[in-house]
C-alpha cells in the first residue's frame, strides 16, 4: 500500500488524475495474498479476475487500461528481497475488443483449471470436500456439464451478437464461425479433448494416477498444462513412405492413422510412437529411420520433465496401440465432407487409400473408445437451440 501511495503521489504531482487513490477500502478489497511454503520453479498460480464496472458512463472519460500489480517478498539466507511487477491490461469496451484481445492459450487453460478444480472440490470450491471412489465419477460428470454450459453460453451470446450486427461487422465463413467466436476455435478443440481425457474421464486412469495428474495440472506452467489438456501428434513419415526432415504437426484424430505413417504423440505423462502397418510389415532391422527419428523427437521435447514420461513404441495392429488411439478424436464418425474440411490433407489420398482408411472403423461404432462423440457431434449437441446444456451446468466463468 505504501508503494501504491507513493506512485499515486508522483502521478498527482505530474498532473495525472488519480481519483483520490489509494483508497484503503479499495486496496483491502482488491488485495490477494498467496503464501508459498517452498521455492518451486515449476509452480504457477492461475487467477481469474471479475471486472467490477467502475468506469464512467461518459465514453470519453472511460479508462483505456487497468493495472495489476504483484509484490513478491522472498527470504533467502535471512535476507528479504522485494520485487514489484506492474502489468497494464487493455480494457475492452465492447465484445469485439474483448475477442480481439483474447489469449487463445491462456483462456482455455483458465477454464480447464476451473473445471478440474470442480472435479476435486465441487462447484462451491469447498476444500473440505474429499474425492472418494464413490463420488469421483459424479464430480467429474458435474465438471463436464459445467464445461458444456460454458460453451453453450458463449455460443448463445455470440449468436446474439451476430444477429445485432447482421450484414455489418460479422462475416461468417462457416456454420462453426457463426456459432462460436473464431478467435476461440483452437481453445474449443482443447476443451473438447480435456473433457474426454484422463483429467475428467475416470475410465482412462486409476484413482491414484488421476489424482497426481490433476494436482500437476493445477500448478504446472503453460506448455506442460497444454500437453495434459490435449494430445500433441506429429507425423514423421510422408504418405509415400519417405522420411520427413522434421516432424509435422497433425490433428489428434483417428483419420491421421495412415498405414504409411509413423506418428509421435505426447500426452505429458505418456509418449507414443505409432508405426503404420505398411511401415511395420517391412520387418527391417534396425527399425526404419522414421521410427528412430520419432523416438529422438519425443526425447527432445520431454527431456526436462521429472519423472520422465514412458515412451511406448507399437505397430498399428498391436493391441497396445489402443492406449494411443483411445486419446484420438473419433472423426471417422463424421460425414466425408466434414472430414475433409477439418483435415484437408485427406485430399492427397487416393480413393483406394481413403476407402482403406475408413474401412478400419467399419462396424466399430459403439465399441470401445468410438462410443465417444466426435468434436462435431459434441459441439452441435451442446450449442443447438434445443440443448439443455445451459441449464444442466454452471458456467466455469461464474463464481459459485
Amino acid at each position: 500500500r505504501g508503494s501504491f501511495a507513493e506512485g499515486s503521489a508522483r502521478s498527482a504531482n505530474r498532473g495525472v488524475d488519480t481519483r483520490g487513490l489509494p483508497d484503503k477500502t479499495l486496496v483491502r478489497d482488491t488485495c490477494t495474498r498467496l503464501v508459498l511454503g517452498r521455492y518451486d520453479p515449476l509452480a504457477t498460480f492461475s487467477v481469474t479476475l471479475e471486472m467490477v464496472d467502475l468506469l464512467d458512463d461518459d465514453e470519453e472519460e472511460r479508462e483505456s487500461h487497468a493495472f495489476v500489480q504483484c509484490i513478491v517478498r522472498s527470504v533467502w539466507n535471512n535476507v528479504q528481497t522485494v520485487r514489484v511487477y506492474t502489468r497494464r491490461l487493455a480494457v475492452a469496451h465492447d465484445v469485439h475488443d474483448y475477442l480481439d484481445g483474447i489469449d487463445e492459450e491462456i483462456t482455455p487453460l483458465l477454464l480447464a483449471r476451473e473445471a478440474v478444480l470442480r472435479s476435486l472440490v465441487g462447484r462451491d470450491n469447498n476444500v473440505s470436500v474429499t474425492v472418494t471412489p464413490e463420488n469421483d465419477q459424479d464430480l467429474a460428470i458435474l465438471a463436464k456439464k459445467d464445461l458444456d454450459a460454458t460453451i453453450h453460453q458463449i455460443s448463445k451470446r455470440y449468436r446474439l451478437l451476430g444477429l445485432e450486427n447482421a450484414g455489418s461487422t460479422l462475416n461468417t465463413r462457416s456454420s462453426l464461425d457463426f456459432a462460436f467466436p473464431p478467435e476461440l476455435a483452437d481453445a474449443l478443440h482443447s476443451l473438447y479433448h480435456l473433457r474426454r481425457g484422463p483429467l475428467l474421464n475416470p475410465r482412462l486412469t486409476n484413482a491414484d494416477d488421476r489424482a497426481v495428474l490433476r494436482d500437476l495440472f493445477l500448478r504446472l506452467p503453460l506448455r506442460d498444462a497444454a500437453a495434459m489438456m490435449a494430445p500433441r501428434v506429429w507425423n514423421v513419415n510422408e504418405r509415400g513412405g519417405e522420411q520427413l526432415e522434421e516432424p509435422i504437426p497433425v490433428p489428434p484424430e483417428t483419420l491421421v492413422l495412415w498405414s504409411r505413417s509413423v506418428l509421435a504423440c505426447d500426452t505429458f505423462d505418456q509418449s507414443y510412437v505409432w508405426v503404420g502397418q505398411t511401415v511395420a510389415s517391412s520387418n527391417t532391422s534396425p527399425p526404419p529411420p522414421a521410427v528412430a527419428m520419432a523416438e529422438r523427437f519425443i526425447h527432445s521435447i520431454t527431456h526436462y520433465r521429472f519423472p520422465a514420461p514412458q515412451i511406448h513404441i507399437f505397430s498399428e495392429n498391436s493391441s497396445m496401440s489402443r492406449r494411443f488411439t483411445c486419446r484420438l478424436a473419433p472423426t471417422h464418425n463424421d460425414p466425408p465432407e466434414q472430414q475433409l474440411a477439418h483435415f484437408p490433407a485427406l485430399a492427397t489420398l487416393s480413393l483406394e487409400e481413403m476407402g482403406q482408411l475408413r474401412a478400419k472403423w467399419t462396424g466399430t461404432r459403439g465399441g470401445g473408445f468410438v462410443m465417444e462423440e466426435s468434436f462435431r457431434e459434441w459441439f452441435w449437441k451442446v450449442v443447438s437451440a434445443s440443448s439443455k446444456a445451459g441449464s444442466e451446468g454452471v458456467s466455469l466463468g461464474e463464481l459459485t
